[in-house]
């Protein structure tokens, strides 16, 4: 059963907590709830009241900071003790109206969103005239972020937002204050997350009534959404996961080798290290796709990207695994798709003769590998790639695995010369992310490439059936 989350953060809010809660409680949501409360250091006796309301509701469930940290420490405080499969957020000051959380969660119960936006600006939306110096702030903020995240929001720095929570229960939260709302949005937008907006009411409060936020919050919201757009910070330091986060900015490039690997699938596909999940998201109108990812973080990130599509699952572990063995025959695979997934791999002639045995007789196999030991590079150790491949060699091991070969051929041609320069020749582990986004608006030098480029390409394009 659906659980909502309803995060409260407080800062000396004693005048307005009982009855923000009191208002929350009276809501009909039509599934469970639990409040989380988190008092971020008051000094006003909000703990006073949150203790009392503590008592009187088992809905209630308390959160106290040692001392005041900002909202952004308060909410990840909030999420980190919630338990519920949707997180909103209600301010105590009661600017915003409870009544309106139904709202904001039925696209997420529904099915068609991750996130919802409570929009003050939308049409339908009534809100409290107040600072028009702080609309047109509120404005630059949401043009410049949205500029950066390519979202078309109307009020990004809204207090109401509702997720689901296993999407943003793992996300570091590095804001401490009103920065909140853009880092969050950035991290959405890099996740790929399905963004919606709804109206909500808005009863403003003017400084005399205890309005916190100032043009200097402003400032900082522009600062922070140029940062988190730059290093959005998903979960992890690495340098592998977070490379292939990057890479999803190669949005042409996946579309084409999509156009490869969609044309000669079946149905029910099992994709094999599936990586950020961009080839994913293009075989998401399959009826079945299995994601089988080893790396419990990398298997972290499919999840909160996928986790709303039924017909998408992930499963952590190697083909060879019995347990993972044991899922995928429930799973009636007809397709097996590796991209750089057997150079990562200890054993790659045990994990093909794995997917042999899942796929069974006549099973489809599409191997995208790196081509050409000679290309190896430091780009390589910070994939994760332990090996290169020749034609020759992964014929052999298909052979050996129990496939017949059907179709071999060479692709990205151009990428060879990119990876030449800056692996080979200048030895860089990561190119830059604007780099990433400049070459992947050349996608028609890339495709001219090849035909005309007198190089073998990056990697080698295999396609074989289960004998």
């Amino acid at each position: 059963m659906e659980l909502v989350s309803i995060l409260v953060p407080v800062f000396n809010e004693r005048s307005t907590l009982r009855e923000c809660i009191e208002r929350v409680l009276a809501v009909e949501l039509g599934v469970g709830r639990e409040i989380v409360v988190a008092d971020d250091g008051s000094t006003d006796g909000s703990q006073d009241v949150l203790r009392e309301l503590a008592r009187e509701h088992p809905e209630v469930r308390p959160v106290f900071l040692s001392h005041n940290r900002g909202k952004g420490a308060a909410l990840a405080a909030a999420l980190r003790e919630s338990r519920g499969t949707i997180a909103v957020i209600q301010d105590a000051d009661l600017e915003y109206d409870p009544r309106d959380i139904p709202r904001l969660v039925a696209p997420i119960l529904d099915g068609r969103a991750d996130a919802v936006y409570g929009s003050r600006l939308a049409a339908g939306a009534e809100r409290r005239v107040l600072y028009y110096r702080h609309a047109l702030g509120n404005r630059l903020v949401t043009l410049v972020s949205n500029l950066l995240t390519d979202l078309n929001l109307t009020d990004v720095e809204t207090g109401y937002k509702a997720f689901r929570t296993e999407l943003v229960k793992g996300l570091p939260i590095r804001s401490r204050s009103f920065e909140f709302e853009i880092e969050i949005t950035a991290k959405l937008a890099a996740l790929g997350a399905r963004v919606y907006e709804v109206p909500v009411s808005y009863h403003g409060r003017s400084y005399l009534e205890g309005k916190k936020i100032t043009w200097l919050d402003g400032l900082r919201a522009l600062v922070a959404a140029v940062r988190f757009r730059l290093w959005p910070g998903l979960g992890t330091e690495r340098a592998d996961l977070a490379l292939l986060v990057e890479a999803r900015r190669l949005r042409r490039f996946f579309a084409r080798l999509a156009r490869l690997v969609v044309r000669g699938s079946g149905q029910r596909v099992l994709v094999f290290l599936p990586g950020a999940g961009e080839l994913v998201a293009h075989l998401a109108r399959k009826e079945r796709v299995v994601c089988l990812e080893p790396d419990t973080a990398r298997a972290s990130l499919l999840r909160r990207r996928f986790g709303h599509r039924p017909n998408v699952r992930v499963v952590e572990g190697l083909p060879g695994d019995e347990r993972v063995a044991e899922a995928l025959r429930v799973e009636r695979l007809d397709t097996a798709v590796c991209v750089d997934a057997l150079a990562a791999v200890e054993d790659d002639l045990a994990a093909l003769a794995a997917l042999a045995r899942a796929l069974g007789p006549g099973g489809k196999l599409v191997l995208v590998e790196p081509r050409g030991e000679w290309l190896r590079s430091p780009l390589d150790s910070a994939l994760g790639r332990l090996r290169r491949y020749s034609p020759g060699r992964l014929r052999s091991m298909l052979e050996s695995a129990g496939f017949a070969v059907e179709r071999a051929r060479s692709f990205n041609r151009a990428g060879t010369l990119a990876h030449l320069l800056w692996g080979k020749l200048l030895r860089r582990r990561r190119p830059p992310r604007a780099l990433l986004g400049f070459l992947d608006r050349l996608s028609l030098v890339w495709r001219l490439g090849e035909f005309l480029l007198p190089v073998p390409g990056l990697s080698v394009v295999i396609e074989a059936r289960v004998r």
